[in-house]
């Protein structure tokens, strides 16, 4: 239904289709979002890189993907403590 907008500082702005997104969640420095789960648990997943990430920046993500159903676009911005340096696909 709706998209992500992230500002990151290596990879640049990033839209992301909040459709697929089963659920978000932390890993060390990086929020993975979880877009499919296969047979033998494998994931399909996009990974946003950073630093400062916390349990509050998996929350504010978690908030965005249920903002994104019923708006066309939301953008998520870094706080002061933290930065989103780049995005990849399947990092596992």
């Amino acid at each position: 239904m709706g998209y992500l907008k992230v500002n990151t500082t290596g990879t640049g702005e990033v839209i992301i289709h909040t459709d697929n997104i089963l659920y978000v969640k932390k890993t060390g420095q990086a929020i993975d979002f979880v877009m499919d789960i296969g047979p033998s648990q494998d994931r399909a997943e996009i990974r946003l890189n950073g630093s400062g990430i916390t349990e509050d920046t998996k929350n504010k993500f978690n908030e965005a993907v249920i903002q994104a159903q019923s708006q066309a676009v939301v953008t998520v911005a870094a706080s002061i403590d933290e930065v989103f340096e780049t995005i990849s696909l399947d990092p596992a």
